[in-house]
């Protein structure tokens, strides 16, 4: 096979077994790598009966692309999965770029099962076709970046690349996850709590076989030929100099911040032109990215001088300055390599304590709760306190480490209040899913975060493309959606913010489209959702060129479509419904209550019809329930018996 590394380890934790096998050449021309795999394999070998996500049947999958660590433009993700997350209910994953992906598939492996609970704290370790399981004794309990130092040292070579909990996993805290390569996050659903249930510390891998490809000449001139129409484009030049922190200023826009009944947020000291001013230190690129949209960066001045570090995207620095009122930067970059190294998601982390802080606000929780604790908005003193109350579930931290709903029910019971009167200050969707922002003015973007799973399938192409010029198909084609889609949105309301009409249709393209650049393990951000030019097109002749694969992009399209139906059959063998699809009653029907959106209404009734549209789309009937003929015509049959006798497939 080329293209992919032709092997799969699984490890049985609680025997302390590994077993490993042939990749199945049917399965991965399938289901690609990454994100389908990850799907797949949780689709046909979980126990759906177990609800418990600590429990030793929860499945922890890992996987790189099927593109990763080849030439191809942005090809090093990196998806780690769990079954069952404790945070949502439901399956969960989360997709990183750095270096392991990459070196995963240098060693020879394209995905690894964990099942079970070890009897002691372990780590995997692979060096080409060595695979042991190693004591991890001594290295629990500590951060991520000493552990990473500390194994490197016990194997004597630093070359290996890691994937780590912290002792926020090992203590299964709400929104704990695993870290690659020091600073790659993965984040979601949890992953890291799972981990540490299992008595898994991580893993780290060395390879040095290389990835085969079918056409070397034929995979450099594709990567030329993206290389040029990108590197011309507006935003390469944002992504380069600025990576994702250009975002930061929307948070104001978009009343990221949850304070803003307390106090006006100072974005003139925490944005993007303050960040390389003050604490840029030099752009850092993932394997095979020629945009290099990360950074170093040192602190200059004040309690965190001399610190340094790297990353920092928008998603982690928002979630620690503006979300919680915090304005002075050094502390938010200090925080963000901090909660990192503990191994916790920014996100998750940031709106939990933004919700405790508007209770707080609001007289809802009281020092008495709090075991002394002043939640006052911008406290940097307080905000380290709490990380690390979180992470280690001390004091309050004990509370705040079971997530926000659990605080939810106890802050609900001591006011003696309906527990909808509590939760409608936390920001998520009705799958318990964070969302930062405050989506309602952009009808598009707030579909697309109702119904998501993960952070990064929201809704891009159309929403975000309004600021960029006219929408009409020249455009689109020019970023790369064939023209048989954009002759549709060319002559639609998909670029329009103001309405949902058509957000149905460019929802069902892009989720495809997402869903292959995953699976593939290409960088979202090089690709049509960003506004760049990477397209389905361009992925087929990568996959062409590297697999020998005669791939089309209806192919491609038609595999991001089976892995949407592959996706809804775990969700509704886990209960998910309909009404899941939603945001909570209160976004609804209610005006935005300030800043430049103020006024604007969410109408539940629009939203039922678009997402109804979507459904159509889909192939499902309208309680989003997959018909039996839109699965066999995937080639889904098997997975249509098995959602059948569940009950889980449309009716008539």
């Amino acid at each position: 096979m080329f293209g992919w590394a032709g092997n799969v380890i699984r490890v049985d934790l609680t025997e302390g077994k590994i077993h490993k096998e042939p990749l199945n050449e049917a399965f991965a021309r399938k289901w690609y790598g990454c994100h389908g795999f990850l799907q797949k394999v949780v689709f046909d070998e979980y126990d759906f009966s177990e609800r418990d996500p600590m429990s030793p049947k929860n499945i922890v999958a890992i996987a790189p692309g099927a593109l990763t660590g080849t030439f191809t433009p942005g090809s090093q993700r990196l998806g780690v999965a769990v079954a069952l997350s404790p945070s949502y209910g439901g399956y969960l994953d989360g997709f990183s770029g750095g270096h392991f992906g990459p070196e995963l598939k240098y060693a020879g492996y394209d995905l690894i099962v964990f099942t079970g609970k070890s009897p002691k704290p372990v780590y995997l370790r692979i060096q080409d076709d060595l695979v042991e399981l190693r004591d991890a004794s001594h290295l629990w309990g500590k951060k991520v970046r000493e552990t990473s130092r500390l194994v490197n040292e016990e194997l004597g070579d630093p070359r290996y690349k890691t994937l780590f909990i912290g002792p926020s996993g090992e203590n299964r805290v709400h929104g704990a996850m695993a870290v690659a390569d020091l600073f790659r996050c993965p984040a979601g659903g949890s992953t890291g709590a799972v981990m540490g249930s299992k008595n898994l510390k991580g893993m780290v891998v060395l390879g040095t076989k290389g990835v085969k490809v079918a056409d070397p000449q034929a995979c450099f001139e594709a990567f030329d030929r993206i290389y040029e129409k990108n590197r011309v484009e507006p935003r390469f030049k944002v992504f380069a100099e600025k990576g994702t922190k250009w975002l930061i200023a929307l948070s104001g826009t978009l009343n990221c911040q949850y304070n803003v009944q307390a106090r006006e947020f100072d974005y003139s000291k925490v944005n993007v032109d303050r960040f390389l001013e003050d604490l840029a230190e030099g752009n850092k690129a993932c394997h095979m990215c020629f945009q290099h949209c990360d950074h170093y960066w040192r602190v200059k001045s004040g309690k965190y001088a001399g610190e340094f570090g790297c990353g920092g995207e928008a998603g982690s620095i928002i979630p620690m300055g503006p979300m919680v009122g915090n304005d002075d930067f050094g502390s938010v970059m200090h925080f963000v390599a901090l909660i990192s190294d503990l191994g916790m998601d920014s996100i998750t982390l940031g709106s939990l304590l933004a919700t405790a802080m508007h209770w707080f606000q609001d007289g809802l929780l009281t020092e008495k709760h709090t075991g002394g604790l002043k939640l006052e908005w911008g406290n940097v003193e307080l905000i380290e306190t709490l990380i690390h109350q979180v992470c280690y579930r001390e004091g309050f931290g004990e509370l705040l480490g079971e997530g926000v709903f659990a605080l939810a029910e106890k802050v609900a019971e001591w006011n003696n209040l309906p527990l909808e009167e509590v939760t409608k200050y936390i920001r998520v969707n009705n799958k318990k899913r964070e969302v930062a922002a405050d989506f309602r003015p952009l009808k598009g973007l707030a579909f697309s975060k109702a119904i998501d799973i993960r952070e990064c399938d929201i809704l891009n192409i159309a929403d975000t493309l309004m600021a960029e010029g006219p929408v009409n198909q020249e455009r689109f084609e020019h970023l790369g959606v064939p023209t048989e889609f954009a002759e549709k949105f060319g002559f639609s309301y998909v670029g329009n913010p103001a309405f949902f009409d058509d957000k149905a249709m460019v929802k069902h393209y892009n989720d495809n489209h997402c869903a292959v650049a995953n699976s593939l393990g290409i960088c979202l951000r090089f690709t049509t959702w960003a506004q760049m030019r990477m397209g389905l097109e361009d992925m087929a002749m990568c996959i062409k060129a590297a697999t020998g694969l005669d791939t089309t992009w209806q192919d491609l399209f038609a595999f991001g479509e089976r892995c949407r139906q592959i996706e809804k059959g775990i969700l509704l063998r886990h209960g998910f419904r309909k009404e899941d699809d939603y945001m909570p009653d209160h976004w609804y029907n209610v005006p935005v209550e300030s800043g430049m959106f103020e006024g604007v209404v969410m109408d539940k009734g629009e939203f039922t019809q678009e997402l109804e549209n979507l459904y159509e789309l889909r192939g499902w009937d309208k309680e989003g329930f997959p018909r039996r003929d839109t699965l066999e015509k995937l080639g889904l049959e098997g997975e249509a018996d098995r959602l059948e006798k569940q009950g889980l497939i449309a009716k008539g």
